[in-house]
């Protein structure tokens, strides 16, 4: 169970309001948030990556939502990596963390075209966290 200087901690790291750089300059963001579990009590974090996408629809759409899982969910595990670093620089003490659940990305058309299908892409992770 984290105290209050931890969980301070932990929210300014994940932190990407106004003026904290919400877009990267890789086109996507990185979005967080937090909750206790019901059942067992645990602190859970969920994190989610959003980017704008252009689809090519005769490319077909499997393989292309494929590749964006890849690069989402390795931009997501670089994320925990960079914060569990910076955690036990500022806290003292070393972040556990578990992934809780199943990986789960979602694409969201808002405009159709022939030869372009824009979208928004959603990819998320929810870990326990612990120290």
């Amino acid at each position: 169970m984290l105290n209050n200087k931890q969980l301070s901690v932990l929210e300014n790291i994940f932190e990407a309001t106004f003026g904290k750089g919400s877009m990267n300059d890789k086109g996507h963001a990185l979005r967080h948030k937090t909750m206790m579990c019901p059942s067992s009590g645990d602190l859970i974090l969920e994190l989610r990556l959003e980017r704008g996408i252009n689809f090519a629809p005769n490319h077909g759409l499997t393989k292309q939502k494929l590749d964006l899982d890849k690069e989402a969910f390795k931009a997501i595990g670089d994320k925990i990596t960079d914060a569990k670093k910076e955690f036990r620089e500022l806290a003292e003490s070393s972040l556990k963390v578990k992934q809780h659940g199943k990986e789960a990305s979602d694409i969201v058309p808002y405009s159709f075209n022939r030869d372009l299908v824009r979208a928004r892409y959603v990819a998320k992770i929810m870990y326990k966290i612990g120290v």
